[in-house]
């Protein structure tokens, strides 16, 4: 995704709501301390993200994981939907074969995601294939 500089920008400044001090790029109010991610304060954030993070059972499985997990993006409910191969940079951990990032505005499109009737056919397309599922929603 290409990000205007101008957007960009703004995403660095951000005007602290608690004491109406200035931030810039430091992430943090200068004055109350209160932490922001990417230009936001946490509590400003009204999106839900889904994280799911998959093992497979069977190295020789991962891309049928990727396949029926890759099913899920015929949801309409998530304004964001990837799923990826983990690409193992991180040298201390590669449990993780395959991840899925979702955003959704509301826990409402959240819940219609699970329940929608694609997600059980993916659910019984990689359970007998993996061999752990961890899943964070913030």
């Amino acid at each position: 995704m290409v990000v205007n500089k101008h957007t960009w920008w703004n995403r660095l400044r951000h005007d602290c709501t608690s004491c109406n001090l200035s931030w810039t790029s430091t992430n943090a109010c200068r004055s109350c301390d209160i932490k922001f991610i990417v230009g936001f304060a946490l509590s400003d954030r009204t999106f839900i993200r889904h994280v799911v993070f998959f093992s497979a059972a069977d190295e020789s499985d991962v891309e049928r994981i990727v396949a029926g997990l890759s099913l899920l993006r015929n949801i309409p409910h998530a304004s964001v939907f990837e799923v990826l191969r983990n690409r193992r940079v991180d040298q201390l951990s590669g449990e993780v074969d395959v991840v899925v990032y979702a955003e959704f505005v509301d826990d409402t499109a959240l819940q219609a995601y699970k329940a929608h009737p694609i997600y059980q056919q993916a659910i019984d397309i990689v359970r007998p294939l993996r061999e752990m599922r961890i899943a964070a929603d913030f």
